[in-house]
């Protein structure tokens, strides 16, 4: 967790992600119960997540209202697996202008694609974005 905050691009946390698959096998081999696992999983993805929002804002600057990041499925269940796929949302303290969408457009995208690259699929319902 530590390694993923401390990263500085999205290539650093792809690398960090890598070590995903090995840990869901440690869990397997150590006969964690699924429901541990899936926590485990699902704080990793928190982490990239939390993470990939502060690189959006460092790259587009601060943001121009307040907002919050939503997951949905099983990453708000708390029980993702290794092939989980992104659900998640945007929610922003008013109705957005253009110049707001605008901004609120590319920090999704960069935070969706940059778990993508991190092996976090995007929807496959292509519901995702603001």
């Amino acid at each position: 967790m530590g390694e993923i905050h401390r990263q500085t691009s999205i290539d650093g946390l792809e690398q960090c992600s890598l070590q995903i698959n090995n840990l869901a096998q440690t869990l397997g081999k150590q006969q964690v119960p699924a429901h541990e696992a899936g926590h485990i999983i699902t704080t990793i993805t928190d982490a990239l997540t939390q993470r990939l929002i502060k690189l959006a804002q460092q790259a587009l600057g601060p943001a121009p209202c307040v907002f919050t990041w939503l997951c949905f499925g099983s990453q708000a269940r708390m029980d993702q697996s290794i092939n989980a796929d992104q659900d998640n949302a945007l929610l922003l303290e008013r109705e957005p202008t253009a110049d707001i969408a605008d901004y609120f457009e590319r920090l999704a995208d960069f935070v969706c694609q940059g778990l993508a690259r991190c092996g976090i699929t995007l929807c496959p319902g292509q519901y995702y974005g603001c």
